[in-house]
């Protein structure tokens, strides 16, 4: 795990390269699910849909 995230000087030039692809990567699928999620969000329903639904459900 060190060598992952301190990019240990003991590995070559190629694993490093390698390491900050693999992160480079991670950061780009972080941004895609959070633009997704963002997309996919419910809309707020307006408060007087939900007095409106409040008072049908306490009338019944």
């Amino acid at each position: 795990m060190r060598t992952l995230l301190h990019f240990d000087t003991a590995t070559g030039f190629g694993t490093r390269l390698l390491g900050r692809f693999a992160w480079l990567a991670v950061g780009v699928l972080l941004v895609v699910a959070g633009r997704h999620d963002a997309r996919n969000t419910p809309k707020p329903v307006a408060s007087a849909a939900v007095e409106e639904e409040i008072g049908e459900s306490v009338a019944v």
